[in-house]
């Protein structure tokens, strides 16, 4: 138990050591510390403008970009729907062809057989 006793006694001693040691760092380095805090507010103060700034900048540009490519969706959309209308129309153009060229041949046909029944007849006369 002695030992602890002779802790306690040093604990206070200790402790105005310390505070006679922080009064000196006050007294040493408190000008240097005061301008030191005020450099490290004034780049805080900096930072946030400069980090303000570039999320302003990049929302504009994000909505620069946004808008471009809603611009070409927008001309591609139509480009296709473009080429799909012409694709029906060529669509349809061929398929009238088809039906026409079908009738055309039917009816070279019917001909054909007449004039094939026609000479046949003649022959046979």
């Amino acid at each position: 138990m002695p030992h602890k006793k002779a802790v306690i006694a040093t604990e206070p001693a200790s402790n105005d050591a310390l505070g006679e040691l922080e009064q000196l760092r006050l007294i040493v380095f408190g000008k240097a510390k005061e301008d030191l805090e005020i450099k490290i507010e004034a780049l805080k103060q900096s930072l946030a403008a400069q980090m303000s700034d570039m999320n302003s900048n990049f929302a504009l540009q994000f909505e620069a970009i946004n808008s471009q490519i809603k611009a070409q969706f927008n001309a591609l959309t139509a480009s296709i729907d473009g080429v799909d209308s012409t694709r029906e129309a060529n669509k349809f153009a061929f398929e009238e062809d088809n039906t026409s060229l079908s009738s055309q041949l039917e009816m070279t046909d019917n001909s054909s057989k007449d004039d094939s029944d026609l000479i046949h007849k003649r022959i046979d006369e």
